[in-house]
């Protein structure tokens, strides 16, 4: 039986904080989407990315 892209999902972790060494953790429920904008990371407005 042969593995299907339908039958990978991915899935977000249960922490994510702006501190490194707390991210990560346990595998949360909330599915990662494929297509989606910011299904990944969480969307960076202008304002906080200019001061980088």
């Amino acid at each position: 039986m042969a593995v299907e892209s339908t039958d990978i999902l991915l899935r977000k972790s249960e922490l994510q904080t702006n501190v490194a060494s707390l991210n990560g953790g346990r595998l949360g429920r909330q599915a990662i989407v494929h297509g989606v904008r910011h299904a990944l990371l969480p969307r960076v407005s202008k304002a906080e990315r200019l001061p980088g």
